[in-house]
């Protein structure tokens, strides 16, 4: 069969550390004065957004490799002669302990929680760019007040849990809405400090939540619903004393039937679904999903080969042995803007002295690291992607002076910074990761700067443990750092990874002047002040050396060749697949 290529669209967990401290000059962004945006109410169409977004084009990238990968096409929905039942499979890495949304974010709980649970507002499937815009989800409009501190959500009736103890499929309420979102303000929730802001939840009545907020933000619905914060029954929480373990009971698509850590989970369909596709068609079309853990490329490459896979991650190399021995498969880019890089404890010495971050910065040649990591394409992009704060694509000789590799100049700052010879060891300074797939990068970069005098050794940890790590800020000193975008706005950066409070400011930033920018970028949603606020936090991180970014890999997923309709998901951000089988058996649910 021939090969064809297409475009998934997969937006990410965003996950990058960007730290503060002393020790050197630093680069201070400007708290520059804006003004206050108008309030924007949603229709109930599936297309609407409840504020204004810039449009963000595709990541910068270069190089290219084998004819498979050069024959990239814009994804299109495939809804023509729909067919509906068979048992779609799918391979994932990412491994966990517990389904329970308030402990987990980004794509290792999405992947897992979107099948089953839905989301107050998702997003809107967009496979013509990689922005996928907030849309209706259990809130079908929403309006914000003029003083851009209260949101009025209105909630869909007659959506109903699945139909398993201990809902028994009763409808879903208000209550509901309330119960969950003030469980993500609790202190051992990963999303307490986004949360913060809510003053109060109410439900004025059975189809109205209100959201008073204790600062005024035109972006309340991104920070608060734009990753993972699917909404869960009280039931479930009180029948497992407080906590949601392996199961999830949700609203969506498909009904939880197993999950077994590092094994993988199963779903059956569930046939009161309330959402259609925009045809029209009864969702979802499958009557069952498979996810299996398998992170052996040689056995992956079977299970494609076989039949026994829908969908894999599989890096380039491995594609193209594939495409050796079979044509009968798919390949999609995954277009997402992401970075990967290196952040620094800077809360202790010797990563709050800025002389060596910059002298780590300067002794990592990033172009050969790309060329090392990947056999395609090579994303550029530092604190955020580069089209927030930029109209024309970076590289990294753009990124700031400390990013030109010049190991001469790292050794004179190491000197100053009280190292003998320029050379740099640090007993236990371990770069802890989690994921398996972050393996290859951690090595690289520790014999890049291995080979220019600094050594640091790996410390492989298991994934859960990793994020508890990293969304808790408790890292012993290095740490692989890393972001794939759930929300390509300013805002979501600058509330998660920059604020004091952030969850994803892992080394506590606490500069009157970043808070500053943060507070006029809630008050905005003009497309040059934002540039120009977003410039602001892009030079106080880059010349701080806060994070050393080294790019990011392009990535493709192989997928069964009777797959339709696989390109419209974005992970984290709430865009779910709905693929169907050209094999399946039947033209109606």
């Amino acid at each position: 069969m021939r090969l064809r290529v297409g475009l998934l669209l997969f937006t990410l967990l965003s996950a990058f550390i960007i730290v503060s401290c002393g020790g050197g000059e630093e680069a201070t962004p400007a708290a520059t004065a804006t003004t206050k945006p108008a309030a924007t109410t949603t229709s109930t169409q599936p297309t609407a957004t409840a504020s204004a977004q810039s449009v963000i084009p595709t990541p910068a990238v270069v190089g290219a490799t084998g004819t498979i990968f050069d024959k990239a096409e814009i994804g299109k929905y495939e809804l023509a002669n729909v067919k509906y039942g068979g048992v779609w499979r799918e391979q994932q890495v990412n491994t966990l302990g517990s389904l329970d949304p308030k402990l987990s974010t980004g794509t290792p709980i999405s992947l897992y929680t979107l099948f089953a649970a839905d989301k107050l507002v998702g997003r809107e499937p967009n496979p013509d760019d990689i922005l996928s815009k907030l849309a209706p989800g259990l809130a079908e409009s929403w309006s914000i007040s003029d003083d851009l501190k209260r949101y009025t959500f209105k909630i869909r009736k007659g959506v109903k849990w699945h139909n398993i103890a201990p809902v028994n499929g009763r409808e879903l309420t208000v209550d509901d809405v309330v119960y969950t979102i003030n469980r993500y303000k609790e202190k051992d929730s990963v999303y307490v400090s986004t949360y913060s802001n809510i003053e109060s939840v109410t439900a004025p009545d059975s189809s109205t939540v209100v959201l008073n907020l204790k600062e005024p933000s035109a972006w309340a619905a991104n920070d608060l619903f734009g990753n993972s914060e699917v909404i869960v029954p009280p039931e479930l929480v009180a029948a497992n004393n407080g906590t949601i373990p392996g199961v999830i009971i949700g609203t969506g698509p498909y009904i939880l039937k197993d999950f077994k850590f590092r094994i993988g989970a199963s779903y059956v369909r569930n046939p009161n679904y309330w959402q259609k596709d925009i045809k029209g068609n009864v969702l979802p079309y499958l009557d069952a999903v498979e996810i299996i853990i398998m992170s052996e490329p040689g056995t992956i490459l079977a299970a494609m080969r076989t039949g026994q896979l829908d969908r894999a991650s599989l890096r380039p190399g491995p594609i193209l042995n594939l495409s050796k021995s079979t044509s009968d498969f798919r390949v999609f880019i995954n277009a997402f803007a992401a970075s990967d890089g290196l952040a620094f404890n800077t809360k202790k010495a010797p990563w709050n002295d800025v002389r060596v971050r910059r002298a780590f910065n300067m002794s990592i040649d990033k172009n050969k690291v790309s060329q090392v990591l990947n056999e395609s394409k090579w994303v550029f992009n530092g604190p955020m992607p580069w089209s927030i704060v930029s109209d024309e694509p970076f590289t990294f000789d753009k990124l700031g002076p400390y990013y030109k590799y010049d190991p001469e100049a790292a050794k004179k700052l190491l000197i100053e910074a009280g190292y003998p010879d320029g050379k740099f060891k640090l007993a236990g300074a371990k770069l802890e990761y989690g994921q398996p797939s972050y393996t290859a990068i951690s090595q690289v970069l520790q014999d890049s700067l291995k080979a220019n005098g600094i050594e640091i050794e790996l410390g492989p940890l298991d994934n859960s443990a990793y994020q508890q790590k990293w969304f808790f800020r408790t890292y012993d000193n290095l740490t692989l750092n890393h972001w794939i975008a759930p929300d390509y706005t300013l805002n979501w950066f600058a509330q998660i990874k920059f604020s004091t409070a952030g969850a994803q400011n892992i080394s506590l930033i606490d500069d009157p002047a970043v808070n500053e920018t943060i507070r006029n970028i809630k008050l905005t949603t003009d497309p040059a002040k934002l540039k120009q606020l977003g410039k602001s936090l892009w030079d106080f991180d880059t010349l701080g050396s806060y994070t050393v970014w080294v790019g990011a890999s392009q990535a493709y997923t192989p997928t069964s060749s009777r797959s339709r309709n696989v390109l419209l998901r974005t992970g984290a951000g709430g865009v779910r697949i709905f693929p169907w089988l050209a094999d399946a058996p039947r033209t109606s649910p």
